[in-house]
């Protein structure tokens, strides 16, 4: 079995595993120690973990752009700790990343007033080259960056351009090799009069772009606009964009969301027409047109101002969701709402409250939880001058899910700023923040944690520990050992059972199912119990893979287990492939919950190898060295090899030869020269080799054996020997070997026949198909020496047979022979030659065999019939085979 189908992607997964997860409590810290950091944005990698963009203080002055990707198990991917430097040169400001979508990520920025763009490849190498490309170098300030995927291995940016003046609008598309697709310093979306600013992108599903921004043509107030663009660039709607909102008062920061596939998109913003600051949201058609209320429908208009808005993209019913910091109360609380593709509101009016504890809560983030819900987290100030990060889960109907205002992310002392969050892609988020420095109380640090679905923080999944052969054994195991969950210990003591699963191929994974196997997508949904094979099937970036449920064990609170878990094949000097597992840790609180383990591998070996070959021995065969001896019993038994030295203590290193047969002659030996010592050998499938069996020359035993075959006539087969002398009263067995690796069986009903010193014997007792191989020994009395085994003589396979008679002719009886191939209803009959039948031998089903029917020249009412010519008829089925027969009285 190979595991190269499974592919290539996921073996770079778990190539890239980490050997323990590294989430702490209250935040893994994976840069400790910066001067200070000015701002942060995050995106998802696409793979479970978290990419973050960081625009730092540099020691020097000026500002120094990182990024760091930080995967599922908490573990930074990218060396430094800190993360790899983007750009080190000038004021770097405004930056923006979104993924690439193979692990890495596109990254805009402002550098001394021009805009560059950058790609972070999946093993943190700029793939651009370090300080990235050059998207405008106009010479004037560009501000507010927005990047969107082209669906083609590239990006889109937009951005506030002040090269003519106050401010227009300009995009750009860049292939994954960081060249312009449009005209050199960008295309102009919007360059009316006046400034437009703050532009948000989004994909229209059709290989382009929608842009929104907020726009003073007019200059008497802010609206909103919004452009759309093929992915060559040419406008789609009105050239300058289209009014998406001209409501009175200003109308700003926009957010646009693509909007499946049908060309257009929703857009949100803070918009002050009462004279407070609501929320108001538009969705436009493919062709611009509005496709709600016209100037848009209230998401929230409440009292007191609404501010930070964010909102994710659509998800697969096409719902939308915001959240923002509301000051209805008067203080700063965090609140959310999902809009439906028809505009309506999904949850309370003017929003759902998801924090309203004392204190300011600002800074809020919201990603879907993938149920219909959200996963909101935002910077709290319950406890200020301290603020700490909380998170809250929404349910899909709009209601908090965890503990009421929320969990606490990080409570750790002192100030915990600028949460950003992403989804993990399993119902989780992961969360960085900035903190207190654990290292230095003048500096900053980042921090990251993973609050997974059910609200545990990190990931409470089991780490497996070691994958190792189970020693001493034929192989076809491994001991599997893991750490527990941390919830299995008191004083959580939450976990239910471990389930053990091995990567199969799709093509392992096909036959199964196709052979009843019960295909399951979440490891929650496993019958532990059920005898019917089990695969869950895991898609991962438009891939899909597999894995085999293999067995379970109830937890029991303990901080470690272990499982003897089978493997499909042994590692070997020419098959070094590994078996893949994974545990998974099932809640007994949630039956939903589970928690996978990283993979890890790990190969069975066969240790044991095969027993000292037994009865090693040699006589002489003519002018040549008969060697033989008795076969390996081992199951996984591959051959033999033999070796010839001219010492005991000769190295065997260089076999005469390799076979799996239990004789061999050696004809370079010589008659009076017995100076060669032997060593036997046995190997089983996996190349173990057995201690070596040793043949002196003074045990060659020397024969009269001047000749030896085995030959096939007419009833079965023929051996003959002859000898030079023989003693009086030397007796002769002979035995028969039916299958390889079998024994050989004395047949002793049978006698020898003499001429001299010519002997023969007939084994009547052949059937057509068999291969047979014959051992002679001889005895005067005090055991059987052996004389000498014969070639493999294989029997032809035949047809149904009526032999002749014998003796024939005959007086006063006969036997008659006949073979079937197989069961039959069968006749024998005796006629005359008038036709007349005389006699019934035979009525009835027999065997497949041979057969002998004795025939006294008697009719059937016992008469004796007079001297002439008779015929036997055989009747099997539908063949009928005829002899003729002579009696003579």
């Amino acid at each position: 079995m190979s595991f190269r189908g499974i592919g290539l992607l996921f073996l770079l997964c778990l190539v890239c595993v980490p050997a323990a997860a590294q989430w702490l409590e209250n935040g893994t810290p994976y840069c400790p120690s910066t001067p200070g950091i000015v701002s942060r944005t995050a995106v998802s990698d696409g793979f479970g973990g978290i990419l973050v963009l960081t625009e730092q203080r540099g020691l020097a002055g000026g500002r120094h752009l990182l990024v760091q990707r930080i995967d599922g198990y908490g573990i930074p991917r990218w060396t430094p700790s800190c993360g790899v430097f983007v750009d080190t040169i000038g004021a770097l400001e405004h930056s923006r990343i979104i993924p690439d979508g193979s692990g890495g990520a596109f990254i805009a920025a402002s550098r001394n007033g021009d805009l560059r763009a950058y790609r972070i490849d999946a093993r943190g190498s700029a793939a651009w080259g370090f300080g990235g490309v050059a998207v405008s170098s106009a010479g004037d300030t560009v501000a507010s960056p927005a990047l969107a995927p082209d669906g083609a291995g590239g990006c889109f940016i937009a951005w506030q351009d002040m090269r003519s003046d106050a401010g227009d609008i300009y995009a750009q598309r860049l292939s994954s090799s960081g060249t312009a697709h449009w005209a050199a310093g960008g295309l102009p979306v919007c360059d009316t009069a006046m400034t437009q600013c703050e532009p948000s992108i989004a994909p229209d599903g059709a290989g382009g772009i929608v842009v929104a921004w907020s726009d003073n043509r007019d200059s008497l107030q802010y609206d909103i606009f919004a452009a759309r663009l093929t992915s060559a660039g040419s406008p789609v709607w009105e050239v300058r964009g289209v009014p998406v909102c001209a409501a009175p008062g200003d109308q700003a920061r926009p957010i646009a969301a693509p909007y499946g596939t049908f060309g257009g998109a929703v857009v949100a913003w803070i918009d002050a027409r009462s004279g407070n600051e609501d929320i108001y949201a538009q969705r436009l058609h493919d062709t611009g047109a509005p496709a709600w209320a016209t100037d848009g429908i209230a998401v929230c208009a409440a009292s007191g101002a609404q501010s930070g808005l964010i909102m994710t993209p659509g998800d697969a019913n096409d719902a939308f969701l915001l959240a923002w910091v509301d000051r209805r109360g008067g203080s700063a609380d965090i609140f959310a709402q999902k809009i439906g593709s028809s505009g309506v509101s999904a949850w309370l009016p003017d929003g759902a409250p998801v924090c309203t504890a004392t204190g300011d809560q600002t800074g809020a983030g919201i990603v879907p939880d993938g149920v219909g819900g959200a996963l909101v987290v935002w910077r709290d100030g319950r406890t200020d001058p301290e603020p700490d990060i909380y998170i809250q889960h929404i349910n899909a109907s709009g209601f908090a899910a965890w503990t009421v205002n929320g969990r606490a992310v990080c409570a750790l002392p002192g100030a915990q700023t600028d949460p950003v969050v992403v989804a993990d892609g399993a119902g989780g988020a992961l969360v960085s923040w900035t903190g207190p420095s654990p290292v230095s109380a003048a500096r900053e640090a980042s921090y990251c944690q993973r609050i997974e679905r059910s609200g545990y923080w990190g990931y409470p999944a089991p780490r497996i520990f070691a994958v190792r052969d189970v020693p001493g054994d034929q192989g076809g195991f491994v001991n599997l050992a893991w750490d527990a969950s941390r919830l299995d210990p008191w004083p959580y003591q939450s976990i239910l059972n471990y389930s053990v699963w091995r990567a199969i191929s799709p093509v392992a994974a096909s036959g199964m199912l196709a052979s009843g196997a019960r295909a399951i997508e979440n490891a929650s949904a496993v019958e532990p119990e059920s005898e019917i094979a089990q695969i869950r099937v895991e898609r991962f970036d438009g891939a899909t893979f597999y894995w085999k449920f293999i067995s379970y064990l109830y937890a029991a609170s303990l901080e470690h287990y272990s499982d003897v878990v089978q493997t499909v094949f042994d590692s070997t000097a020419v098959c070094s492939e590994h078996h893949y597992f994974q545990v998974i840790a099932h809640s007994s609180v949630d039956p939903k919950a589970a928690w996978a383990s990283a993979p890890d591998s790990g190969y069975s070996v066969d240790n044991l190898a095969p027993a000292t070959p037994c009865s090693l021995a040699a006589r002489q065969s003519g002018d040549d060295l008969r060697i033989s001896w008795k076969p390996n019993a081992e199951a996984d038994f591959s051959h033999y090899a033999l070796y010839r030295g001219a010492a005991a203590d000769f190295e065997p290193l260089d076999p005469i030869c390799v076979l799996a047969d239990t004789v061999v002659v050696d004809t370079v030996w010589t008659p009076g020269a017995n100076d060669y010592y032997y060593k036997l050998v046995a190997f089983d499938i996996h190349g173990n080799a057995s201690p070596a069996a040793l043949l002196r020359p003074d045990a060659v035993v020397a024969t009269l054996l001047q000749f030896c075959a085995a030959r096939l006539v007419e009833r079965g087969v023929l051996v003959e020997w002859r000898l030079a002398e023989i003693d009086e009263g030397v007796s002769f067995r002979v035995s028969r070997l039916e299958a390889p690796g079998g024994e050989y069986r004395p047949l002793d009903d049978r006698t020898v026949a003499r001429d001299g010193l010519a002997f023969s014997f007939t084994d009547e007792r052949v059937e057509p198909g068999g291969t047979y191989r014959y051992r002679v020994e001889h005895s005067k009395g005090a055991g059987w020496d052996a004389l000498f085994e014969t070639d493999a003589v294989s029997i032809p396979s035949m047809p149904a047979a009526l032999f002749q008679n014998h003796p024939n002719p005959f007086n006063p009886s006969t036997a008659i022979g006949y073979y079937l191939p197989s069961s039959a209803h069968v006749t024998l009959e005796i006629f005359d030659v008038s036709g007349r039948r005389i006699r019934s031998l035979v009525d009835g089903p027999m065997a497949g065999g041979y057969h002998t029917a004795l025939w006294n020249g008697a009719d059937d009412a016992g008469r004796a019939v007079s001297s002439g010519i008779y015929f036997c008829v055989l009747r099997a089925d539908k063949q009928s085979l005829t002899r003729k027969m002579t009696l003579l009285r």
